[in-house]
Order: structure tokens, then sequence, then C-alpha cells
């Protein structure tokens, strides 16, 4: 009986512990600093959107946008960025939007993490932040699981450290 309790309240501490502290506000809302960094290097970035965010234990503004570019051939495309914001507006790193053929640069404990908290998922997009600071990435990675998308963020030890469903 006292097991079953015991891991009753293991699974609820686990839930809760994974509720991220996400929160999308307007671009506006962003220290100047930070404004001018993105007007500065990123001038035609569009569709911005912004996130206050938890990586490395601490918070960021998590900044997300498209920009026009164009290949060596001149065929125009758009390519997915992003970048890490201290919350006095200093940048901290980029954000790297992983292709889907690169899935595999996922760390392989994050993977067995993955396998065990959500059998049978799909992976559907992954960022990886590179801490500068110290050595580690984490990820933020979107999962299919039964029907379900959810935002999923862990490090490079398989520690899951935020769940959202979308």
């Amino acid at each position: 009986m006292q097991k079953k309790l015991f891991e009753t309240l293991w699974v609820i501490l686990t839930l809760i512990s994974m509720t991220v502290n996400a929160e999308i506000i307007s671009k506006q809302e962003l220290p100047q600093k930070a404004l001018d960094y993105i007007q500065k290097y990123h001038p035609k970035a569009k569709e911005v959107f912004v996130e206050e965010k938890t990586h490395f234990g601490q918070p960021f503004y998590q900044v997300t946008f498209k920009e026009s570019k164009v290949d060596q051939n001149n065929t125009p495309y758009e390519e997915e960025m992003g970048e890490l914001f201290r919350p006095n507006g200093q940048l901290f790193t980029n954000i790297i939007f992983v292709e889907q053929h690169s899935f595999n640069i996922i760390s392989d404990q994050a993977i067995k993490s993955l396998q065990s908290t959500y059998p049978n998922y799909k992976i559907l997009a992954v960022k990886m932040i590179n801490n500068p600071n110290r050595y580690g990435e984490e990820y933020d990675i979107d999962l299919m699981v039964s029907g379900n998308i959810l935002a999923v963020t862990l490090n490079n030890n398989g520690e899951i450290l935020s769940e959202i469903r979308k």
C-alpha cells in the first residue's frame, strides 16, 4: 500500500515539475537592447515570436523568426532562426533549427529518455540550444504522441525539463 502511495505521489510531483514557465509575450515587451540587436542583425525578420523561457536553469527571452534569404543559385527561401536573450536584453546564444534529416544529433541519453517516457513518439521538429558558458545542450522538441502534439524541453543528459501540450 505504501509503495503504491509513494509511486502515485512520485508521478504527481514529476508532472508538476514538468510544467513549464513559458509565456508568450509581444515583441515590444523585449528589453530595448534585444530589440536593437534584432533590428541591427535581422532587419527583415518576419513572423517574430517571443517567449519567456527557462534554459540551463535561467530565465531568457526566446525569439524565433523567419528571414528571407537567397541561395547560391539566386533562389529565394525562408530560413527559420532564433536567439536567446538574457532578461537585460543581452544576447546569450543562438538557436539552431535542426532539419529532419539531422535529428540524429540528439544525444543518446535524450533519445533513451524520449523512448521510455513517450513510447511510439514521432519527432516533428527540433531546436537545439548550445550553452556558450559551459558544456551541454538543451533541446526543444515537438513530438507527436498518441495523436497529441507535445512541446518537450530536455537536456543532453535526457532530463525532461518541461512539457506542454500544444
